[in-house]
């Protein structure tokens, strides 16, 4: 156990050296305000992605049935087809 007398003799930094203490802090300062910050949002845009697929009035597998369907009728890819082929 340290006492008065090591903090005197050996002050604040009693275990590694100034540099170590600063390696140590801007490492903690970096990790906590970056890059947990930039994980925690990748989780929350995940989630917000996730919600407005759901909101969505079609879904993906959708949308590749409706261009299947398409290229079926209009396989030039004229981007029309006539009101009989769409009936």
């Amino acid at each position: 156990m340290y006492d008065y007398n090591d903090f005197k003799k050996y002050g604040y930094v009693s275990c590694g050296s100034v540099a170590s203490s600063l390696f140590f802090y801007t490492f903690f300062l970096i990790f906590t305000l970056v890059i947990l910050n930039l994980f925690i949002a990748t989780i929350i845009e995940s989630y917000k992605e996730a919600f407005n697929a759901d909101e969505s009035a079609i879904n993906h597998y959708q949308l590749d049935d409706i261009l299947k369907l398409w290229t079926k009728y209009d396989p030039e890819g004229k981007g029309y087809i006539s009101y009989k082929e769409f009936w």
